[in-house]
């Protein structure tokens, strides 16, 4: 999950991409039910067209594409007018790519959009 502190936080110039990264040694998994990203608003009132993509508080958003390393979500409209959202991503599966030994790692995120508060290919997404 990631949340906006402010308004804007999560920046685009036009449409702009997060793409998370699996760890070494691992892959997304993907078959059955694809991945997500819901937006909820944290704060602010107004219409709808104020979220992140200007979609409904609550709305489950389609990715943009899947492969074994990447999950890319892109944003064609940061939040605006006082609402701060959160973006949750749902059903992203994990698994190693070898039985031994076993690997460890973070999913980390790429792309064009900026998101304060994580570094590009460093900031561990998840727990």
């Amino acid at each position: 999950m990631y949340y906006e502190v402010a308004t804007g936080d999560v920046t685009t110039t036009g449409s702009s991409t997060i793409i998370l990264n699996a760890p070494s040694g691992f892959i997304f998994d993907t078959g059955g039910t694809a991945p997500t990203v819901r937006v909820d608003r944290l704060a602010g009132g107004g219409a709808d067209s104020k979220n992140i993509n200007g979609v409904a508080d609550g709305t489950s958003v389609a990715i943009t594409s899947r492969t074994t390393t990447q999950i890319t979500f892109t944003v064609t409209s940061a939040s605006s007018g006082g609402v701060d959202c959160s973006l949750t991503w749902l059903n992203i599966r994990v698994r190693p790519a070898a039985a031994s030994p076993l690997a460890s790692g973070n999913i980390t995120k790429t792309g064009t959009s900026t998101l304060p508060g994580v570094t590009a290919s460093s900031t561990s997404l998840a727990d």
